[in-house]
């Protein structure tokens, strides 16, 4: 009889407790809850973890080449290949531009030939206007000469045109081979644009704005990653963030580098650190150091300069927290009535 009537106030009990959270839910927007709870979830978007953002290790720089339209002759490097500054790539071809400058040279000379031609016309003419007495005779060799000296005019125009065509290509030519800026890797070679028996002759020019070669920097890393629009108030332009290594303890300190606005990065199967997939703007990683890391290595990165607890041990804390509240509750129900 006794332990009925612990056990029918214990349920008592909770049935107040539970109509007066119901109470204070229909009274508080809020839920009882502080305000400012929505903006915590905001920043502990994964649950309660750290804010994490998946990273790739990519190299600080990356140069692209381009042939601008010209035939390439030689390629004396491949895909892969380590490469010194100063060393040489490949050569255009000399035979296009030698043509061009000759037909150059001969167009100059014809427009300077044109030029004096012109130039006895207008003399002879006005010799012979001064002779005119006829006033028909006079507007008609008046309007000859300013014809002739309207032509004039555009030959010296072109002849302006040419000598610059002429200076340009006659750098092209003994600009003809392309040597390295910096110390890198061959990162690609264009394929479609090799032609020819063997891979290192007769490129076909492709075009203007296409890229032939790439190089990327050795030595320098950085990590690439993004950041959702719910996450992006978290970042800023120098914001100090830890590299964490996802094989071994290492961890790398860096600032953020964002990218500029409206440009953003496609989802293609990146995922982040918590499995997953991502997609937004742009931000980079530049690293104090960056020893031990290696090219395309994986990383996620944390707005907190210490290493975060894994997500097991952050859940198994949450568990027990939830278990000790129901003990606790419990407790305070078998103390509402005595023994």
């Amino acid at each position: 009889m006794r332990r009925w009537k612990v056990f029918s106030a214990a349920a008592a009990v909770a049935l107040a407790v539970s109509f007066n959270m119901m109470a204070i839910l229909a009274s508080d927007p809020n839920g009882g809850f502080p305000e400012g709870v929505d903006g915590m979830s905001e920043v502990s978007a994964s649950g309660g973890l750290p804010q994490r953002f998946a990273g790739v290790v990519e190299p600080q720089k990356t140069v692209d080449i381009k042939t601008g339209g010209k035939k390439v002759k030689e390629l004396f490097v491949k895909e892969g290949e380590q490469v010194k500054a100063g060393q040489k790539l490949f050569e255009f071809d000399h035979e296009e531009t030698e043509g061009k400058i000759l037909s150059a040279e001969i167009e100059l000379d014809r427009l300077k030939s044109s030029i004096q031609s012109t130039q006895k016309q207008i003399e002879t003419l006005n010799q012979e206007k001064q002779k005119l007495a006829n006033q028909d005779s006079i507007q008609e060799t008046t309007t000859r000469i300013l014809t002739l000296e309207n032509q004039q005019k555009k030959n010296e125009y072109e002849i302006k045109k040419q000598e610059l065509s002429l200076e340009q290509l006659k750098n092209s030519l003994n600009n003809s081979t392309v040597f390295s800026e910096l110390d890198g890797v061959i990162k690609k070679v264009n394929q479609g644009m090799m032609s020819g028996e063997n891979d290192n002759t007769a490129v076909s020019p492709g075009e203007d704005g296409e890229v032939f070669l790439s190089i990327m920097a050795v030595g320098n890393y950085r990590v690439k990653s993004t950041v959702d629009e719910k996450d992006k108030l978290l970042l800023s332009q120098g914001t100090e963030v830890t590299v964490h290594s996802r094989i071994d303890d290492q961890t790398w300190r860096g600032t953020v580098s964002m990218e500029e606005q409206g440009q953003k990065e496609q989802s293609s199967g990146q995922e982040d650190a918590d499995g997953r997939n991502s997609s937004g703007s742009k931000f980079y990683v530049d690293l104090e150091s960056s020893d031990g890391l290696i090219l395309g290595q994986h990383v996620y990165i944390t707005l907190e300069q210490e290493e975060p607890a894994d997500k097991e041990t952050q859940e198994g804390m949450a568990l027990q927290e939830t278990e000790q509240e129901e003990t606790e509750t419990g407790s305070q129900a078998d103390g509402g009535e005595e023994p």
